[in-house]
């Protein structure tokens, strides 16, 4: 009676065994790589951006039957087999306005996977995690900054408007100071031995990338107005006389140490012309308080005319002396 019945139960456990055996034998497998394309929440897209724009290679690992193995390589080659995955950033992340970039965690799967019947995939446990970089995105005015060639000196340089609203990442635009132009150069017929010439208003682009950022301005163009230099010349002024600046009631008389250190030479670069630039240099003695004695390296201030500057370093003067002024006393009646 026992027989009966274990032997029909090890007949079917027979069965089940070779029949997993040939359908083992049945099944295929297949790894390859696949696209996986990131994008942040919708309700997270106007605050933060992803640092890395190309898609991950997932390693993929794909079992079967043979023919559908086929299909799964066909789909491969075709590149219509791909994934897509949505990052969303932790509140307390998101809230932390002082954080310009967050790493944040994401697991992969393989839920929107389309592949063929009787296909199954998997991503191995140590290659299903993702670091995900993210770049916080601000905005803030900006003065603009012309950018040009340097081969020519500009002056009265116009800028309308002088400050636009820029926005982009929180760690390129928290290092810079002014939004730059798209680079100025002068016009070939403006590259002659005339003298200095009013350029028309003209309207003249913003960059569109900042440290290797893209970043977006309001308004993406700024109207300019210049005068590009004529020809320059370095004029050599010989016996320059130095003044002092002094402040009222200054109980002080200053004088020069010997007859030369009250004169000296200066180099300026102006127009190229034959008549010597008019220039006044001084001792500012009302910047800070002064004792009697001796004083030296004391920078010199320069005033120059329009169009002129200094081709040389600033001057100090080499010393000079303080002296007490004697005041008279009043006698009493």
């Amino acid at each position: 009676m026992f027989d009966r019945i274990i032997t029909p139960i090890i007949a079917l456990g027979l069965g089940f065994l070779v029949w997993v055996y040939i359908r083992s034998r049945d099944q295929e497998q297949y790894e390859h790589e696949i696209p996986l394309t990131v994008q942040l929440a919708s309700n997270q897209n106007e605050q933060f951006e992803l640092e890395r724009d190309e898609p991950y290679n997932v390693p993929v690992s794909f079992a079967g039957p043979p023919s559908r193995i086929r299909e799964v390589r066909n789909l491969v080659r075709q590149g219509t087999l791909k994934l897509h995955q949505t990052v969303v950033i932790p509140d307390e992340k998101a809230q932390d306005t002082r954080l310009a970039t967050l790493e944040v965690p994401m697991r992969i799967d393989l839920v929107g996977l389309s592949l063929p019947t009787g296909v199954q995939a998997v991503i191995p446990e140590y290659k299903s995690r993702l670091q995900i970089g993210v770049r916080r995105i601000i905005q803030k005015r900006m003065p603009i900054k012309l950018q040009h060639t340097g081969e020519q000196a500009l002056d009265r340089i116009t800028i309308e408007p002088s400050s636009v609203l820029v926005r982009g990442p929180k760690e390129v635009l928290d290092l810079e100071t002014a939004i730059p132009t798209q680079l100025y150069i002068p016009r070939n017929d403006l590259k002659n031995d005339q003298g200095d010439q009013v350029v028309a208003p003209f309207q003249l682009n913003l960059v569109n990338k900042l440290g290797g950022a893209i970043i977006h301005t309001e308004p993406s163009s700024v109207r300019v107005s210049l005068v590009v230099k004529g020809p320059r010349k370095i004029h050599e002024l010989k016996d320059v006389p130095v003044h002092f600046l002094c402040p009222a009631n200054f109980p002080f008389r200053p004088r020069f140490t010997s007859d030369q250190s009250g004169l000296i030479t200066l180099r300026v670069r102006g127009p190229n012309t034959e008549v010597k630039p008019v220039v006044s240099a001084y001792v500012n003695l009302t910047v800070r308080k002064f004792q009697s004695g001796l004083h030296a390296e004391e920078p010199i201030r320069i005033e120059l005319p329009p169009g002129y500057e200094l081709a040389q370093d600033p001057p100090r003067l080499s010393s000079f002396q303080l002296d007490p002024i004697d005041l008279p006393t009043i006698k009493p009646d």
